[in-house]
């Protein structure tokens, strides 16, 4: 009996696990401005000002990534150049995969908060905050 009560808590625990992700999955979407990159620990570049950011939008772990570029009325200039990409959660870690013509790329998600996200490409480590509009 104890074996039992045991096994379904531990059930319990992986479905509410797996539903956290799954919500917090959903702060992604949205637009997202680059704060800095290191690489082995060591600042590599800062950024203070951005004429691009970086749209994600992401349904049911599948999504795309755009470039756009913020205008002083509140909109954003865009190309149709997406990079469309799939989200794979594989023993406690959320990456993001990436497969166009041009290249197959994975992104650890570090980090992700409704203000912060740090992705992870192998030794690099991009910061990345919420694009606030101008006002």
């Amino acid at each position: 009996m104890r074996f039992v009560l045991l096994f379904f808590s531990f059930i319990l625990l992986i479905a509410c696990d797996k539903a956290d992700q799954i919500q917090n999955l959903e702060k992604l979407n949205g637009y997202w401005e680059i704060e800095k990159v290191e690489k082995d620990g060591d600042l590599i570049k800062s950024y203070t000002l951005n004429e691009t950011i970086d749209y994600f939008n992401v349904k049911d772990s599948v999504g795309f990534r755009k470039k756009v570029k913020p205008q002083l009325d509140g909109t954003f200039l865009t190309n149709d150049v997406e990079q469309t990409f799939k989200i794979y959660t594989k023993e406690n870690t959320t990456s993001i995969h990436y497969d166009t013509i041009w290249n197959r790329n994975n992104e650890i998600i570090w980090q992700l908060q409704d203000s912060i996200l740090i992705l992870k490409d192998q030794k690099t480590k991009f910061y990345f905050k919420r694009h606030l509009p101008i006002r």
